[in-house]
């Protein structure tokens, strides 16, 4: 008789940190991806400078979660912020 072990397979989630001095990323990365993996998710982390490089990463790639720095760089010029739910890969998020 053989067997077979199964292996819970990681739901994967992209999380966007518009930071663009690594103080939020800092403060909040390492304990939201130990509590992330320990949850069975395995989170790939994508970083935005500003809110321009985020809108551009936002309209390219679909994000589960976004955490902002409001000291950020161009994050309200380009309406990051208040347009994040009409880019293609965010319309779904609440």
């Amino acid at each position: 008789m053989v067997f077979i072990q199964k292996r819970e397979m990681k739901q994967r989630k992209n999380i966007l940190i518009v930071d663009n001095n690594c103080e939020l990323e800092q403060l909040v990365k390492e304990p939201l991806l130990k509590q992330l993996e320990n949850s069975g998710v395995a989170p790939v982390v994508v970083r935005a400078k500003d809110g321009a490089e985020a809108a551009i990463k936002s309209e390219n790639q679909k994000f589960d979660m976004v955490l902002i720095d409001t000291e950020v760089p161009r994050l309200m010029d380009r309406g990051f912020v208040y347009g994040i739910h009409t880019y293609k890969n965010t319309q779904d998020a609440n």
